[in-house]
């Protein structure tokens, strides 16, 4: 992407750029609104900002992605260490002759030490009140 800043740190670029991992998508089902689950391993981070995955294994479910639906993908390695990335699913698209769905990158969470919570966009803080005057 031609954006300057970096979304995933380095633990998640990491995680989502290793061979193997484990690895899952999921949206709301648009036609009954349950929530659909993915397994989806071959997930890699195209960079800092952009997930991509091809479909070659379980295609039929990856294609029932709706473009430009809400997604949410878990990662997690052996350690232990995860994250889960939320993000918009803008479709499959072709790079150099080979069909990848793409997912850009709007939130992350970190749920394992030394960060637990929300790390990604920075959570606006307001300053501690220590005084107040009427």
């Amino acid at each position: 992407t031609k954006i300057d800043e970096k979304r995933l740190n380095v633990l998640g670029y990491k995680l989502f750029g290793a061979p193997i991992a484990v690895r899952v998508i999921a949206y709301i089902d648009p036609t009954d609104g349950y929530p659909t689950m993915i397994p989806c391993i071959q997930l890699q981070a195209a960079d800092h900002n952009r997930l991509v995955f091809p479909p070659s294994v379980l295609k039929d479910d990856l294609y029932r992605i709706p473009p430009m639906s809400k997604v949410a993908v878990f990662g997690m390695n052996f350690d232990f260490a995860n994250q889960v990335v939320k993000g918009t699913f803008t479709g499959f698209k072709k790079f150099r002759g080979i069909k990848f769905g793409v997912i850009d990158i709007e939130e992350i969470y970190n749920s394992t030490p030394p960060i637990v919570g929300k790390i990604y966009p920075d959570i606006e803080t307001i300053p501690k009140v220590t005084e107040f005057n009427l």
